[in-house]
């Protein structure tokens, strides 16, 4: 299906040179017409950088804003927060699109979590200056170890904390 669509397209474009590498690996019939645009973030987020995080008043805030799906989960992040040494001390905010495992491993876990529909890029940027720690997520169906997560850019230019959530290599 991948090949059929790539064939018609006039251009097709990727975030990274590795993923560009892999499109000629499977498609070396597409040529010149691979281009590459890196993620990366609005330089003017640098302006609204935070220079000191703010204090929780009872548990650290942690974000994740974005689309999960697939093998794209936080359940990795689920289990750690009700681990009994960290149960408490985070609250887990996700805004956008959840995928089910996500949903199933909050439910079960019992740990201090809000689920929010998708908002504006805008409001994404707002809430992620109010949180302490930024999450970003990269798994194999994603480019694994080629792409990164344009919030995990935008963390940084912020100067927000960012965990990511990776698979080994």
């Amino acid at each position: 299906l991948q090949g059929r669509a790539l064939a018609r397209a006039a251009a097709v474009v990727t975030v990274s040179d590795g993923c560009r590498d892999r499109l000629w690996a499977l498609h070396p019939e597409l040529g010149d017409r691979v281009h590459v645009l890196t993620n990366g973030f609005d330089p003017a987020l640098l302006a609204r950088r935070l220079t000191a995080p703010p204090q929780p008043e009872t548990r650290a805030r942690i974000l994740f804003a974005g689309s999960l799906y697939g093998d794209h989960t936080a359940e990795p992040l689920v289990e750690a927060v009700a681990r009994p040494e960290l149960r408490g001390r985070a609250q887990l905010e996700f805004v956008g699109v959840i995928d089910p495992r996500t949903r199933h491993a909050l439910a079960e876990a019992g740990v201090d979590a809000s689920v929010d529909p998708p908002i504006s890029w805008s409001e994404a940027i707002e809430r992620m200056l109010g949180a302490e720690i930024a999450v970003a997520i990269t798994t194999p169906s994603a480019g694994g170890d080629m792409a990164l997560p344009i919030k995990l850019f935008e963390a940084l230019a912020l100067g927000r904390p960012a965990l990511v959530l990776a698979r080994p290599n």
